[in-house]
């Protein structure tokens, strides 16, 4: 099967589908078509779809391309706690919609998203995520000397995932990483200066430091990192008893132990 070589041969395809409602371009990589140090991002709207493929991904003129699947049917219906899809369709821009059924689905998700405000994280999500960027310190204690490429790796996959849990427990939507990295620069400059320096640092000591130092002001907003003398439950995560309840099945378990 001959490929396309262009993406404006894609997109003309595309265009005059007769299956094909409307597109969708999404993402931040090129915002005036600019393809060179990015991909394309691109929802297709079709009246139907079957239920198997959900996306397709390939390279047009060695450009990656994430074509996306949905229709009018699942934008007027669309959960509006998916993040992904409610931000990739919301943030948006309509490449082409020659009825306008299209505009007015994403309009009508808008007023949807308007009414129903994003729901606080979980009891069991907060203390996840406490437990696990504290646990990531744990693993790496007195292996510094011994096991420098499996500490640099987990600090490093601790910043990045840190990066994402500053919109969560903020109750934001995550909207990619070069996103959240020009917010931090202008809202949180001292989260991002930090993490300049975690880069550019060589000092695995420094990284540490500075990695544990971010990790506190991004969870500054549920208590910080797990501590050494806390008790955390994980479990039902619609229970707003969570911790409670995992205090009393603490108490269960080592009753004889607190009574010596």
């Amino acid at each position: 099967m001959a490929m396309m070589q262009t993406i404006d041969e894609m997109m003309s395809a595309l265009k005059h589908h007769p299956e094909v409602l409307g597109l969708i371009e999404y993402g931040s990589d090129h915002q005036a078509d600019d393809y060179a140090m990015g991909d394309c991002d691109l929802f297709v709207v079709l009246d139907h779809k079957g239920p198997t493929v959900e996306s397709l991904h390939f390279y047009v003129g060695g450009v990656p391309v994430d074509l996306n699947l949905v229709t009018l049917d699942e934008i007027r219906h669309l959960d509006v706690t998916d993040g992904f899809h409610l931000v990739a369709l919301l943030d948006g821009r309509v490449l082409q919609d020659p009825t306008g059924k299209v505009t007015r689905a994403l309009e009508e998700l808008r007023r949807r998203r308007q009414q129903s405000p994003p729901k606080g994280l979980s009891a069991h999500a907060i203390a996840f995520t406490r437990h696990g960027h504290k646990h990531v310190f744990d693993k790496i204690k007195g292996r510094l000397d011994i096991m420098p490429v499996f500490c640099r790796f987990l600090l490093s996959t601790n910043v990045h995932w840190l990066i994402e849990t500053y919109f969560h427990v903020r109750g934001r939507v995550f909207k990619g990483e070069k996103y959240a990295i020009e917010y931090l620069r202008h809202h949180e400059p001292e989260i991002y200066e930090a993490m300049v320096e975690f880069y550019a640092t060589h000092d695995l000591e420094r990284q540490v430091e500075i990695a544990c130092a971010i990790s506190e002001q991004v969870l500054a907003p549920v208590d910080g990192m797990w501590q050494n003398d806390e008790i955390l439950a994980f479990g039902d995560e619609s229970s707003e008893e969570l911790q409670e309840r995992g205090h009393e099945m603490f108490r269960k378990l080592f009753s004889n132990t607190f009574q010596k």
